[in-house]
């Protein structure tokens, strides 16, 4: 499939940048992904997934950007702060 080649690259690049800085490289091979939320608790996870399944998800969408994020864990819930966003 030819977008997950062209986000290959793109984490590919971002990949030699971040190692550029002299952070480690990632351990785990890429896999494109998008995150649509997090279980807090894994006994809402069934109930979670019933609901998900009624969800009728499109097969095509576009992308006209990205952003890199960090996540920070509090008491109260995580915090997103963007670190960096392009538009495409």
């Amino acid at each position: 499939m030819e977008t997950k080649d062209e986000l290959k690259i793109l984490s590919t690049k971002i990949e030699q940048l971040v190692r550029s800085l002299g952070l480690p490289k990632r351990d785990h091979p890429f896999s494109p992904h998008l995150t649509l939320g997090r279980v807090r608790h894994t006994r809402n996870g069934e109930r979670i997934a019933n609901v998900l399944e009624k969800v009728d998800f499109l097969d095509r969408f576009t992308v006209d950007g990205f952003a890199v994020f960090r996540s920070q864990l509090t008491r109260e819930g995580a915090i997103h702060t963007a670190l960096f966003t392009k538009k495409l």
